[in-house]
Formats: C-alpha cells, sequence, structure tokens
C-alpha cells in the first residue's frame, strides 16, 4: 500500500530541512573564515622568516667585512673555585687557551666548549657554531638568547629570536 502524508506533515519536513541548510552554510562560513585566517598567517610568518634570513645575510656580510679589523675581545674572568671543580676548570681552561685552537687561529679569544653530557641528546651547543640564522632550532635561539641575556626571551617566536639576536 502507499503511503499517504498529508500537506501538514510535508511543510514540517520542509521547515526542517531549511534549519538544516542554514546550519550547514553557517558552519560552511565558519570554516572559510578560519581557512583565510590561517592563509594570512603563514604568509605573515613565512615573510618574518624570509624578512630574519635577509637581515641574517646582511648582518653576516657586514660581519665579515668588519671581522678582518676588528681586535681580538679580552676573555672573560670568572671567580675563583674551590675545591676538585677548580683543578678540573684550570685543565679545561688551559686546553681552551691553547694557541693552536681554531679560535686563536682566527684571531678571536677562545671560548670554553660545551660537554657533549650536558646538553640534551649528547649533541654539542649551536650557541658556539656562529650566528643564528633559520636553520637553528626554538631552542638553540632561546639558549643564545639567554646567554646574552634578552629579555622575554622564552615567550617569543622564532622570527622575533632571529630578529632580537641579529640573525
Amino acid at each position: 500500500m502507499a503511503r499517504s502524508t498529508s500537506k501538514k506533515d510535508l511543510k514540517a519536513r520542509i521547515k526542517k530541512l531549511e534549519r538544516k541548510l542554514r546550519s550547514s552554510q553557517a558552519e560552511a562560513e565558519k570554516a572559510r573564515a578560519k581557512s583565510k585566517k590561517w592563509k594570512k598567517r603563514a604568509k605573515r610568518d613565512d615573510a618574518a622568516v624570509t624578512d630574519a634570513t635577509a637581515a641574517t645575510a646582511a648582518v653576516t656580510d657586514a660581519t665579515a667585512a668588519t671581522a678582518a679589523t676588528a681586535p681580538a675581545e679580552a676573555p672573560r674572568r670568572r671567580p675563583a673555585a674551590r675545591g676538585a671543580a677548580a683543578g678540573r676548570r684550570a685543565r679545561d681552561d688551559a686546553a681552551v687557551t691553547d694557541a693552536t685552537s681554531p679560535a686563536a687561529a682566527r684571531g678571536r679569544s677562545p671560548r670554553r666548549r660545551s660537554s657533549a653530557r650536558g646538553t640534551r641528546g649528547g649533541r654539542t651547543s649551536a650557541a658556539t657554531s656562529g650566528t643564528p640564522d633559520a636553520t637553528w632550532t626554538v631552542a638553540q635561539l632561546r639558549e643564545e638568547a639567554q646567554r646574552r641575556r634578552i629579555p622575554g626571551y622564552y615567550s617569543k617566536s622564532k622570527a622575533a629570536l632571529l630578529a632580537d639576536l641579529g640573525g
């Protein structure tokens, strides 16, 4: 037997479908707005990284030009240590200040190298590898910013850290 539906039932069904359509259209509009927001944010972040990379190149070029004429900086003094640690530090300092070190060959003051034991994952610190650039991780950039005592370094983005560090 064929099932008959009344006009009243059909009108109720149409209203229900129209509500669903409006709801779906509103959700689609929200998704489009989010998509635009994400695209805009991605463009802004890409531009910041590109600007930071260009600034790094300019700073690197300027640094290379002035490095040949700049005098070597004096090594920092550290407070006298006591006990067994003093002996270890004296040996480390003697090894680092060796005149045949690469730092001395470049005309710079020698820098104490970090041990693999004191870094995460057994890697050496990236702060000793030169000027920060876009290849550095955020953790490495934060470590360098902390070493240079830049305020608010932990809450900054990678692009902001690169800009502050001259990279």
